[in-house]
């Protein structure tokens, strides 16, 4: 634990230190300033991330497997992974799969910070106490998909999701689940154009929603599994050695504190930038999206997968959504989230080890 707090805690340091350097282009006349500290601050963790060994649950699938037979039947998709496989293969090192998507997840998950422009550091804070680090060391591709849906969202300007097609699509071709943040992104654009101004009262009834889903979880299953069989997609993991109708505490201690507290005590009414209003409530609904994932997991295969794409987001919606909370509670709000998130983590990932993440040791 003490190497992965040490490179966060560096991480900070250096964003402060290096503070907002800018590079300038210029493209048909028009100039492009572009943010580029973040490359400092996601060294740390980056190093931490490629350099280790034996390290995560899937380090031997990706080190060894992987780039001795690579992805596998069903895997064909992911052009972007069988491309970073066949660098792998061309400098004979397995290794280099690791490093490659250590830096294509910190890479876009720090741009996204950056580029976000809510309390940058909180979201570096979080990035540890969400749990998103460890789960980094496991499902690679996937996190890596993930830093780029991050990207993607981490600003209001252009949230138009036909723009935000490409990008996904891209995403996609490193971990085929990014799929879900197109169908997810469209579900949105809907959601918005009919209800993103009825804010109070579809707040009352999302929240609702949610106890309510624990007591029809029998009732929603039979339409997953039809869903999954007529779309041909997580079809083969209902009734699967996956399937195994867990409750998990923790991810719902990971994502209800942050989603009741928003709700409660955050308020979109003072918005008047129609763009800033659509990005609150995207990073709004992809919280109660985790939590919704987190009360369906008992009957969601492999639910812990579904809850890790929208979770993460954490790390830029809860510094965005507490902005517009009162002031004089704003930092409690946030201690309060990061302090219940951080034991929830210390217990899942480090007394559980689910990820493997411990003891961490240096390839050299």
């Amino acid at each position: 634990m003490v190497y992965y707090i040490v490179a966060i805690a560096f991480s900070i340091v250096i964003a402060a230190m290096a503070g907002e350097k800018y590079i300038s282009l210029r493209y048909r006349n028009r100039i492009t300033h572009i943010n580029y500290s973040f490359l400092f601050a996601l060294f740390p963790l980056w190093f931490i991330l490629a350099w280790r060994y034996n390290v995560g649950k899937d380090y031997g699938a990706y080190a060894v497997t992987y780039f001795r037979y690579g992805l596998g039947e069903g895997r064909q998709w992911e052009i972007i992974s069988t491309v970073i496989i066949m660098l792998s293969r061309f400098l004979n090192s397995g290794h280099v799969l690791i490093v490659v998507y250590a830096f294509i997840f910190c890479f876009f998950l720090y741009a996204a910070i950056y580029k976000n422009k809510y309390d940058k550091y909180y979201s570096i804070i979080m990035v540890l106490c969400s749990g998103l680090l460890f789960e980094s060391v496991n499902i690679m591709r996937q996190t890596a998909a993930t830093a780029v849906f991050l990207w993607c969202i981490s600003s209001k300007e252009g949230l138009c999701w036909k723009k935000k097609i490409l990008p996904l699509f891209i995403a996609s071709l490193l971990h085929k689940t990014a799929v879900l943040y197109i169908v997810w992104f469209s579900v949105f654009e809907i959601f918005y154009k009919f209800f993103g101004n009825r804010g109070k009262t579809i707040k009352k009834i999302l929240t609702i929603m949610l106890p309510v889903s624990l007591v029809t979880l029998s009732a929603i299953r039979p339409i997953l599994e039809t869903l999954a069989d007529r779309l041909h997609f997580y079809q083969k993991t209902f009734h699967s050695v996956y399937d195994n109708f867990a409750y998990s505490p923790s991810f719902l201690l990971l994502t209800l504190p942050g989603f009741l507290l928003v709700t409660l005590f955050s308020d979109d009414h003072a918005i008047s930038d129609p763009e800033e209003k659509k990005q609150y409530w995207l990073y709004y609904m992809i919280l109660w999206t985790a939590a919704f994932c987190a009360m369906l997991k008992p009957i969601v295969p492999n639910g812990e997968r579904i809850i890790e794409l929208f979770l993460p987001v954490e790390v830029l919606s809860l510094p965005a959504l507490f902005h517009y909370c009162n002031k004089k509670i704003e930092k409690v709000l946030k201690l309060c989230v990061a302090v219940v998130s951080f034991a929830v983590t210390i217990h899942y990932y480090y007394v559980n080890n689910a990820t493997w993440a411990f003891p961490y040791q240096f390839i050299f």
